[in-house]
């Protein structure tokens, strides 16, 4: 008898039926029919789903026979055990869980017990693979779970014992051995290239991460075929176009399974897209499942949040000065004139007295423009007539037909002098012809606020 990793151990049974049938069911996925070579890992030989009789309840103890070939064979160096995990389906290494291998000279009955799995009401699924050996010769894996005995009788997993084994010793199946349906064969030739393997560990499929954040991915490659992983690269990109994305190589060691690493700081939002491949001493390369990753903006404390401004949107002056002023984002913008003031309000009820000392906490940012579409403006010393739309933009009204057609017959009624000093507030925009469209009421609505019209 030889003993496995992680605590497992092998048996060589012979498999004689119970007396007593539970109702635990065991379903078989069917491993399908594949021909394998020397220093091949991970090979699918089973695909089961275990449910417990009721309930859940932990799986202590999990044993197959081979049914292929003769017991006498050294071409299967190990069996493994994994649970699945992540994306249903066999995935294998670093993906799925391992929860034990065995080794033998032989290859008849393998036992996993000691496992202690806990196993949910609708049932677990189960893989085993095989592991072939440097030096094989032509043969057949069949697997089958084996029929429950029990050799004592006391519903716990004992040396000699076979089939399936829970804690709760709601065990089975006593009536049947359930069998994978095809054949894997093993073959001595040894032309087939085994590619190598790479995969993430660190961030898992569906991480969040922050941006500006520094992140360490992390991995582990390994060749296959007695061959080493010696090149690992990756690459990162925005998950629609993650093919445009540059491979970069990292570094790893030079063990035939090598620990790699790579730093990067992510600088967008959105879900990424993270791939690696490796390449063994043989130049044969495999890339590997990618990962996506969700990478979310700073979040924000309440302690970055500045305190509310009681004056924001508000208007103000003092006791002792008729100026009044605008307030918004700690700033001030002060009115030029009462024409312009009256463009935005009908009277001065909402103005608040402040303190001199108080005003000065506010900068001064500039001044308040005319309300668009509102007034017409020019110039004292220069007669041409302009529009006024959103963030004061001066629009020039480029003839009397079109002034006629825009702003109607009494267009004239509707200018204002602006005093040439306050031009610099306001910028020119394209003048408006004829053929513009170009709607006093549409730009009112445009900027309903001081605010909004400055884009603040």
């Amino acid at each position: 008898m030889k003993y496995s990793l992680l605590g497992i151990g092998i048996a060589f049974l012979f498999a004689t039926p119970a007396h007593a049938l539970t109702s635990t069911s065991i379903t078989s996925h069917n491993a399908p029919a594949v021909t394998t070579y020397s220093y091949k890992i991970d090979v699918l030989v089973l695909d089961v789903t275990v449910k417990p009789e009721t309930g859940s309840d932990v799986l202590a103890a999990f044993t197959v026979d081979n049914i292929g070939s003769p017991t006498q064979n050294r071409s299967v160096a190990k069996m493994k055990l994994w649970r699945d995990a992540g994306t249903i389906g066999y995935h294998g290494w670093e993906e799925d869980t391992l929860l034990g291998e065995v080794t033998s000279e032989t290859f008849s009955t393998w036992a996993f017990y000691g496992l202690n799995v806990v196993v949910p009401a609708d049932g677990v699924r189960l893989f085993v693979t095989m592991d072939t050996a440097r030096s094989i010769v032509r043969s057949a894996v069949q697997l089958e779970v084996s029929q429950l005995y029990d050799s004592n009788k006391n519903g716990q997993y004992n040396e000699g014992d076979s089939g399936v084994f829970f804690t709760s010793t709601k065990n089975g199946l006593t009536d049947i051995a359930v069998l994978n349906s095809d054949r894997q064969i093993i073959s001595p030739s040894t032309s087939i290239a085994t590619a190598p393997q790479s995969v993430i560990t660190t961030p898992t499929h569906g991480s969040a991460v922050v941006v500006g954040t520094p992140l360490t991915i992390q991995g582990k490659a390994r060749g296959r075929g007695g061959l080493s992983a010696s090149v690992v690269e990756i690459r990162i990109g925005v998950k629609q176009e993650i093919e445009a994305a540059v491979w970069k190589r990292v570094p790893t060691t030079s063990d035939s399974i090598s620990q790699w690493e790579y730093s990067w700081t992510p600088s967008l939002v959105g879900t990424m897209h993270i791939d690696t491949r490796v390449a063994d001493s043989n130049g044969v390369t495999e890339e590997a499942h990618g990962i996506d990753i969700v990478v979310s903006p700073k979040p924000v404390f309440p302690s970055d949040i500045p305190p509310v401004d009681p004056y924001q949107g508000a208007l103000v002056r003092t006791v002792d000065s008729s100026a009044v002023y605008y307030i918004y984002n700690a700033a001030r913008f002060v009115f030029p004139n009462e024409k312009i003031y009256y463009s935005w309000y009908q009277d001065f009820r909402t103005v608040k007295t402040v303190s001199g000392s108080e005003l000065a906490t506010w900068r001064i940012a500039g001044v308040v423009t005319y309300r668009p579409g509102t007034r017409l403006i020019k110039l004292q010393t220069d007669p041409k007539v302009y529009a006024v739309s959103k963030g004061g933009v001066l629009r020039f009204v480029s003839t009397q037909p079109t002034a006629q057609k825009l702003f109607g017959s009494g267009w004239a009624t509707l200018i204002d002098d602006l005093n040439d000093s306050f031009f610099s507030s306001y910028t020119v925009g394209e003048p408006l012809d004829e053929n513009t469209h170009f709607s006093l009421t549409e730009q009112r609505d445009l900027s309903t606020t001081i605010g909004q019209d400055k884009s603040l």
